[in-house]
């Protein structure tokens, strides 16, 4: 619908700061290909992208949610720094917080 990727921040750039973040990945579209929603596209399954995908959200996942449980105020602490050292990866190509 949109030929422009990046007109899809915009929930991501006018919602309020706190928890919010942006990932761009590479060499992928919505529907991986032909892999989910809609099996008649054309065009190859973008197996690679699925894989890619799958290991950053789990990085992403991993460093979120390891907080110091002794830390009172766990809303304020999350690891960001560790995140995005291990999004640095190839096929990331945007990674953002605000």
């Amino acid at each position: 619908i949109w030929p422009n990727y990046e007109d899809h921040f915009i929930s991501y750039q006018t919602v309020q700061p706190g928890h919010n973040y942006l990932l761009v990945l590479d060499e992928m579209d919505h529907y991986l290909g032909n892999l989910i929603g809609r099996l008649d596209r054309d065009g190859p399954p973008q197996e690679l992208a699925l894989k890619n995908l799958s290991d950053v959200s789990l990085k992403f996942i991993e460093h979120y949610l390891n907080i110091d449980s002794t830390d009172k105020d766990l809303g304020s602490k999350r690891p960001l720094s560790k995140t995005v050292t291990a999004l640095k990866r190839d096929g990331v190509l945007r990674f953002e917080h605000r």
